[in-house]
């Protein structure tokens, strides 16, 4: 089973004491459009509180079958982070990476 994980970086034009709410907003509101497909949408957790604007989200794809590359629904995720100006990067790790540990 791999764990995905998807980076986001804060979007410009959003004021700073603002971005917070803002984030937390756009994530709810793609949790709920999305969650009837099968992918479920994480907390938001701050991967660096010092330096502010950049957050972590699991995605859960347990109900999900198939490959990573090819599923539709978490390209649609991806997809919307981007329209929202919150520059997605997707983040897999593998079984083999976490009995390596």
């Amino acid at each position: 089973m791999n764990e995905v994980m998807v980076s986001l970086l804060a979007p410009a034009g959003v004021p700073p004491e603002q971005i917070d709410m803002w984030v937390e907003e756009q994530v709810y509101r793609l949790r709920a459009r999305w969650r009837i497909s099968g992918v479920g949408i994480g907390e938001l957790t701050r991967s660096c509180p010092s330096e502010g604007g950049h957050w972590l989200i699991d995605l859960d794809r347990s109900a999900r079958t198939g490959p990573l590359e090819k599923d539709v629904a978490l390209a649609g995720i991806i997809t919307d982070f981007e329209r929202l100006g919150l520059r997605p990067e997707l983040f897999v790790r593998t079984a083999a990476a976490v009995q390596a540990r």
